[in-house]
């Protein structure tokens, strides 16, 4: 367990070194998109993620950094299927920053509370692909 909460952090390079962390808080920080935790990929342990009451959402998303590594730009070899976002009513250019950190997460918690983000649509997209969460708070 490692606990960063209420320290003002904006960004966790290095913290992909830490392969056995099965649990983080980053509670109330400064993290402002998913692409911040885009080090927690490299980190297969991780089990137990908080998030909450950080600026997730708040900011614009560079969007130019992921031209080519958009699920929505490249299809082959990737389990991404834009036709159930599309039936499910959930606007897929939402969330696919999300799904692009989260895709190969091991997460059967997160918690998401008091972001911009943390909204029943993005709930919805979050069970639809990630059944294997016991628990996630917005």
């Amino acid at each position: 367990m490692l606990d960063l909460s209420h320290n003002q952090v904006s960004s966790i390079e290095g913290l992909q070194a830490m392969q056995l962390l099965s649990c983080l808080n980053l509670s109330n920080n400064k993290m402002g998109s998913f692409s911040s935790l885009e080090p927690l990929t490299l980190l297969k342990s991780l089990k137990v993620l908080d998030i909450s009451y950080n600026e997730i959402g708040a900011h614009a998303v560079d969007t130019r950094r992921y031209l080519c590594s958009s699920p929505l730009s490249h299809r082959v070899g990737s389990d991404w299927s834009f036709g159930e976002f599309a039936i499910s009513g959930v606007n897929v250019t939402n969330y696919w920053e999300a799904f692009a950190i989260f895709k190969d997460s091991k997460l059967t918690q997160l918690d998401i509370i008091g972001n911009v983000v943390a909204e029943e649509e993005f709930k919805f997209f979050w069970l639809r692909y990630y059944l294997r969460l016991s628990g996630l708070m917005v």
